[in-house]
């Protein structure tokens, strides 16, 4: 981990330091893939319901322009 090289080497309770960073970089790698993981599933069910609503209406003005 690169936060043994960020710390300054003379400052009191560096270990404390150390793993108080992996751990909060750890929480913020879990949070950023829990709310991407989110917001994918919610816009990938917003596109497949407009793509169904785009095909109903297609379908809908084919079938009524049949001459």
């Amino acid at each position: 981990l690169w936060s043994n090289r960020l710390i300054p080497v003379g400052i009191e309770d560096r270990s404390h330091w150390e793993i108080t960073t992996f751990f909060t970089v750890w929480l913020m790698a879990l949070l950023h893939e829990l709310l991407s993981n989110l917001v994918y599933r919610e816009s990938s069910g917003y596109l497949f319901s407009i793509s169904i609503l785009f095909n109903a209406v297609n379908e809908f003005d084919a079938l009524h322009n049949i001459r």
